[in-house]
């Protein structure tokens, strides 16, 4: 019986501890401090989680509940793990923002195993004014600060990306091999220590179906001084088969691509040699010159203008312009010249005092080709403008007061003068001196004229109506 029971009791046992392994486990949000050393939530940019180590940099980052993370540049250098196998340091799985201040480097020791700094699996933002600067300490793997795989990546202006060398090794700054990624600024560095034939090294990697976007960036690579194979080369861009790669902008010391290099500029842009020169890129893989792409300039054909006499007109700017001046048809020398940080608001035409017509152009500066363009002659023509009404306001006429008393005034820019008043009585209409006085009784009327001052751009129409 005893054995009965206790078997009973067990069975009990058993179905509650079943039952309460059934109930969903309560997900707790990142509180501050949760990750010992570091300070804010990292629920906005305004309060990210702020690392000093490593060691705070890689929990916050791994941690899925934490959205913005902020690097201090104050832990001064450091040692990464070793492994046995080859693995990231860091692996980013949810959606990030990485701020970066200072000088940030981490160094992986010699055959550590670590393939790269960051492993990002899921959506990365970079932004800041610091450096980020990974050593990289095997012969093998990606040896990136950032190895991106899935999802996208955005760096912004401001951010250096380092990578270097713990040793006979190598590293770049980006290895993408998946999402999409676009750089709209920065300055990101590749090098080498390896001296192999055919072990060329890159600043950026671009392979396995990755699509990259470039809007401007430095991008560049170097070799340590015991690196003497001539078939060793540096590049800052390489771009490997399967992948899209648009360069809108930067600054490239050398590049290589599986495709030719004219393929992977985008729409009206173009190289830009250190010498000036245009180079073509069409029929060429890979060139160790320094190029620059720069968006082609173009000015959009000026319509004729129409503007009132008196009036400023103002041509919006074409794209990556910087400066122009104003040519009068028939005038050798510039009637007018200004600059972007001058007249925002667009090219200016100054106003003219007098009705006409008159032909112009610009010649336009564009800094990113280094090139000046003269746009099409177009006519500007001026005229007055009409006034067709005209309200007037005037003080009542008050026994014992004369004209000279009297207050009033006229809307549309008009200067009011000779004013006259005549009794209702006089059927001869004559005129009141300015020194008479009102009567009491009399019913009054007056007389105005009025005058446009000459800077006005303004003239009377065949027919005006007068308001009091």
């Amino acid at each position: 019986m005893k054995t009965k029971k206790w078997g009973r009791v067990m069975a009990a046992l058993l179905s509650l501890i079943m039952c309460l392994s059934m109930v969903p486990m309560t997900a707790f949000a990142y509180m501050e401090g949760d990750i010992p050393g570091t300070t804010g939530t990292g629920a906005s940019t305004d309060i990210p989680v702020v690392c000093d180590t490593f060691a705070e940099f890689k929990a916050a980052m791994e941690n899925t509940e934490i959205s913005f993370v902020k690097l201090t540049g104050t832990g001064g250098e450091e040692m990464l793990d070793m492994h046995d196998s080859l693995t990231a340091a860091i692996s980013q799985t949810t959606a990030k923002t990485l701020i970066v201040n200072g000088t940030n480097t981490f160094t992986s020791p010699l055959n550590s195993f670590n393939d790269c700094l960051i492993w990002s699996r899921a959506d990365l933002k970079i932004q800041g004014t610091g450096t980020l600067k990974y050593k990289h300490g095997n012969s093998s793997g990606s040896g990136a600060v950032v190895h991106k795989t899935g999802g996208s990546l955005i760096i912004n202006q401001g951010i250096r990306l380092v990578g270097y060398g713990n040793g006979v090794s190598f590293g770049r700054a980006l290895c993408l091999e998946g999402g999409n990624t676009t750089i709209r600024g920065g300055s990101f560095f590749g090098y080498s220590a390896m001296n192999v034939t055919g072990n060329d090294i890159d600043a950026v990697l671009v392979d396995d179906g990755a699509t990259l976007t470039v809007e401007d960036g430095d991008f560049s690579s170097s070799l340590h001084s015991s690196v003497t194979d001539p078939l060793v080369e540096a590049y800052g861009l390489y771009v490997a088969n399967g992948s899209t790669v648009i360069l809108k902008g930067g600054t490239y010391k050398g590049i290589r691509s599986k495709s030719y290099l004219s393929t992977l500029l985008d729409t009206d842009c173009s190289y830009r040699k250190n010498d000036g020169s245009i180079f073509d890129g069409a029929a060429v893989y890979k060139t160790s010159e320094q190029l620059t792409v720069f968006g082609i300039p173009i000015i959009n054909a000026i319509p004729d203008q129409t503007a009132a006499v008196g009036e400023d007109i103002y041509i919006p700017w074409p794209d990556g312009a910087e400066r122009y001046e104003l040519y009068q048809s028939g005038i050798a020398t510039p009637i007018y010249q200004n600059t972007k940080t001058g007249s925002p608001e667009g090219m200016k035409i100054p106003a003219e005092n007098d009705a006409s017509t008159t032909s112009y152009y610009f010649r336009v500066y564009f800094p990113g080709a280094d090139q000046w363009l003269n746009s099409n002659y177009f006519s500007v023509t001026r005229k007055y403008t009409e006034i067709s009404a005209v309200n007037l306001t005037n003080s009542a006429p008050e026994v014992g007061k004369t004209p000279n008393d009297m207050t009033y005034s006229a809307d549309s820019g008009l200067a009011a003068g000779g004013y006259w008043f005549f009794p209702q009585a006089n059927a001869q209409g004559g005129s009141m001196a300015a020194t008479d006085t009102f009567e009491d009784g009399k019913t009054y009327s007056a007389a105005y004229r009025f005058t446009i001052p000459s800077t006005a751009g303004k003239v009377f129409a065949p027919t005006v109506t007068a308001t009091a």
